[in-house]
């Protein structure tokens, strides 16, 4: 989850443009997806903020576990 996080906060500073073309501030908060859209007053988080959701595919080659993520 570290790795998948960093790549993300990398892949967010490297295209902080992508945010400005359209008028938007880069995310100051970054979080699970946990429905905190539709229940704010439940969770804390400060504005921009990024809620990502994601699954992994595994499968078993051999010996070894390859999982694909979708993001």
């Amino acid at each position: 989850m570290k790795t998948l996080y960093l790549a993300i906060l990398k892949s967010v500073e490297e295209n902080a443009e992508f945010f400005t073309e359209l008028d938007l501030h880069p995310p100051l908060f970054i979080d699970l997806y946990d429905s905190q859209p539709e229940i704010p007053d439940q969770f804390e988080f400060m504005c921009p903020v990024l809620f990502i959701d994601y699954s992994i595919a595994w499968e078993k080659h051999g010996g070894q576990r390859i999982g694909t993520a979708t993001v």
